[in-house]
């Protein structure tokens, strides 16, 4: 979405039965027929008013975009192979229960987010475009990271004022829109930035398809508690993400230039964080 009026939200939609970009507007279900018909004229009013001049290479797209610019402004989106919508996006399986899809960034939002459209499977048949050609494309566009320390994150959304001091080493790992930012996992560059950051080698723990959580090896105890770091994972993603933005339950580790899954011997009695950081995610 772009942007939004007292009842709703508008922004645009990629039409797959006439093969164009149009504004679409959403409103509460909870909505009558009238009360619907009133405020998808209040938004249409308001889109007007802005006009498409912000939207960048959308205002071009609104109407019928063609191969090249959908995959000039193709980036990949890491979700969980498990998430429902994956079976109609075009995807490509990646480290076990994660896949590469993609989306193309047809503008930007008034308040610095994105927009961009989904590559949906019935999109690519129709326009010609091959899964290899969407993943040249993406991986040649994946975003820098930006990256910061949890305490910081966490500050910045409660006003400051708590003593966050233990997590002072456990970092997150985006990009500058905060949007599909776990993605950035899959440029090298990011991952040595992290790992220069961290000093060596440090565990990725997957908190949603936005960002991941990375801390470093070396401020990980040995322990002989059996799977804290797999346990805690999976128990942060049932109780505090929303089903749309899970990512994986895995743990995975960047060594020596490599980012792979740690696999269940590796997982068993190894690991106690520091601090609780749990209570972090919970904030």
């Amino acid at each position: 979405t772009d942007g939004c009026w007292k009842e709703g939200t508008f922004g645009v939609r990629f039409s797959i039965g006439t093969g164009k970009v149009v504004p679409a507007f959403f409103v509460p279900e909870s909505y009558s027929i009238a009360e619907s018909i009133a405020s998808v004229k209040k938004g249409y009013e308001r889109f007007m008013e802005q006009g498409t001049s912000h939207l960048g290479a959308l205002g071009d797209a609104i109407g019928s975009p063609n191969k090249d610019s959908l995959l000039g402004g193709v980036v990949p989106v890491l979700m969980s192979r498990n998430n429902p919508v994956v079976k109609n996006l075009v995807a490509r399986p990646f480290m076990g229960d994660m896949v590469i899809t993609y989306k193309s960034i047809v503008g930007e939002t008034r308040d610095g987010g994105l927009m961009t459209i989904p590559f949906q499977k019935k999109i690519v048949e129709g326009m010609g475009i091959s899964e290899p050609e969407l993943y040249d494309s993406a991986m040649g566009r994946v975003f820098d990271a930006e990256i910061e320390t949890i305490s910081t994150v966490i500050s910045s959304i409660l006003g400051g004022g708590d003593d966050l001091s233990d997590a002072d080493k456990i970092y997150v790992m985006s990009n500058k829109y905060r949007m599909f930012g776990a993605s950035t996992i899959l440029k090298k560059e990011n991952l040595e930035k992290m790992a220069s950051v961290l000093g060596g080698a440090f565990y990725v723990l997957p908190s949603s398809i936005h960002e991941v959580i990375c801390v470093p090896v070396s401020d990980v105890e040995p322990d002989n508690t059996a799977l804290d770091l797999a346990m805690m994972v999976r128990e942060i993603n049932r109780s505090s993400v929303s089903p749309d933005d899970l990512l994986s339950d895995n743990v995975y580790i960047y060594k020596d230039g490599q980012l792979t899954v740690l696999d269940e011997q590796a997982k068993q009695g190894m690991f106690t964080l520091p601090g609780d950081m749990f209570s972090l995610f919970a904030c």
